[in-house]
């Protein structure tokens, strides 16, 4: 059985990419996959989707606007992930459609057609948005992902429990289906040990591809 998870900016311009690759790749291979989907925002993925934006990293007013919609992005996924995880990946799916294909900004009345298409109660929604679940589901990635040392978006981490329990392969940056499949298959796997301190046991077995 094979678990992956994909760290992404909830509204990052590359990380849209990654995640069609994804699950293509799932969908042509014959392996158990167990797929987590998880978005994260912190100061240096949000710098680097500015960069990839194009826009000054020393703008600050670009900067805040950025991060703004990266963290309302955030709460969105997870106050709709109480309707379902399907239903919340599937926003943020139309969220980065919007956002980086036809060139959308950020803002409720956005929020509120997608919402309309999934036939999702504004109240409800904005109910869930404020829960003590929303934030603490925020919180809980946020340490997953210090946990398995991610530094930037998108990053994949491949555990394949067939051939190397408790062992794994991070990937940063945008891959193609061919590549992931080549991992599945364990073509280019290169283990490391996922530890509890969230380090890589002085980084002899830690392995990065960079795309």
């Amino acid at each position: 059985m094979i678990e992956i998870f994909l760290f992404v900016n909830p509204i990052g311009v590359a990380c849209f990419k990654s995640e069609q690759a994804l699950l293509t790749a799932i969908n042509e291979t014959e392996k158990t996959i167990r797929f987590h989907y998880i978005p994260i925002s912190t100061i240096e993925t949000i710098r680097a989707d500015v960069l990839r934006r194009g826009f000054s990293s020393t703008d600050l007013n670009v900067h805040n606007a950025v991060a703004t919609a990266t963290y309302n992005a955030l709460c969105d996924y997870h106050a709709l992930s109480l309707f379902g995880n399907k239903k919340a990946r599937h926003y943020l799916f139309r969220l980065q459609s919007e956002i980086n294909g036809n060139h959308q900004l950020y803002n409720k009345e956005l929020v509120y057609r997608l919402l309309d298409e999934m036939h999702i109660n504004h109240e409800v929604f904005e109910t869930s948005r404020q829960s003590k679940y929303t934030k603490e589901a925020i919180d809980a990635d946020f340490n997953l992902a210090t946990e398995l040392v991610v530094k930037t978006t998108p990053t994949t981490i491949v555990f394949d429990y067939e051939h190397n329990d408790g062992q794994g392969i991070l990937v940063e940056g945008i891959m193609d289906p061919s590549s992931l499949l080549q991992i599945f298959n364990d073509d280019l796997y290169q283990p490391f040990n996922r530890s509890k301190n969230g380090g890589n046991n002085g980084g002899s077995q830690l392995k990065l591809l960079s795309n």
